[in-house]
């Protein structure tokens, strides 16, 4: 009897032969026995929850905490709406699942708030039999899997999505432009660090490769190198870009990095240096 209950349908689909009938018909008997009282009050008794247990914030938006109370009303006569269309429903929780995500709710609240539901509801079975619990078990399960899948893959398309926009974030902070006919400018600004060089490096050779250049302008001028191991790997870069076929001038060279260059004993030899990009032209 209990393998039987366990395959009973979800909102929309044909009940499978075997299925308990007097458990899903008791069960369904609750969206009746539910007045909009009671429905009001489970949905308020989640919010509050919710607001008890740490996810305060959203709420303090008194518009989101009415459309959340709401949107809970509306989801407790749905989760026990027989004629519901599973489509339909399904992506009305996936929508869910992908909100909780923007508004932050932890993944351990969305489980404790399902608990929350499902002792409330009991509450109102008036004589539950096995079947009827296993069903109303099984409806909130399945409903809290597709929120919870939802919600997992918003965080990785998020995650992924930052990675992204952080790379490209990279790249623009170490542009290299071609300023004229085989010619590069490197304009360098801010702190460099590990990720900045080594995105740096490969563009540089990338370029220089790709544009056939004949001359690099690294411009040094608003740029901040405090690691000797960076500074090395910088000129290295240089230097590959000679073996290239490009002549590298170093424009705007400031005191701290001329000594972290003469302290790491690097060899100027082969480089132009000047003070700004019009000495370029001198």
């Amino acid at each position: 009897m209990l393998q039987e209950a366990v395959v009973c349908s979800r909102p929309g689909e044909a009940r499978p032969k075997g299925c308990p009938e007097a458990g899903q018909s008791q069960f369904f008997a609750l969206n009746e026995a539910l007045d909009q009282g009671e429905v009001r009050r489970i949905a308020n008794g989640v919010t509050d929850f919710l607001k008890s247990g740490g996810f305060s914030s959203p709420f303090e938006d008194q518009a989101f905490e009415a459309k959340f109370r709401n949107g809970m009303e509306h989801w407790l006569e749905s989760l026990l709406d027989d004629d519901l269309p599973e489509e339909s429903y399904a992506q009305d929780r996936i929508r869910i699942g992908r909100s909780y995500v923007k508004r932050g709710l932890a993944m351990t609240m969305i489980v404790k708030s399902y608990s929350y539901i499902r002792n409330e509801l009991m509450r109102l079975l008036d004589s539950p039999t096995v079947p009827m619990l296993i069903v109303l078990g099984q409806r909130l399960d399945d409903d809290l899997s597709l929120v919870l899948m939802a919600y997992e893959k918003e965080q990785v398309r998020l995650v992924e999505e930052s990675l992204s926009n952080y790379r490209t974030i990279q790249e623009l902070s170490s542009p290299v432009i071609e300023v004229s006919r085989q010619t590069l400018l490197v304009p360098l600004v801010g702190e460099m660090d590990e990720q900045r060089t080594d995105i740096l490096e490969d563009k540089l050779l990338q370029e220089v490769a790709s544009k056939k250049a004949k001359q690099v302008l690294m411009e040094f001028s608003g740029c901040e190198v405090r690691d000797t191991h960076l500074t090395k790997r910088l000129f290295e870069a240089c230097r590959a870009v000679e073996l290239l076929g490009a002549r590298v001038v170093f424009v705007g060279i400031r005191p701290s990095l001329a000594r972290t260059l003469v302290s790491i004993g690097a060899d100027s030899a082969g480089f132009r240096v000047v003070r700004s990009l019009a000495d370029v032209l001198a």
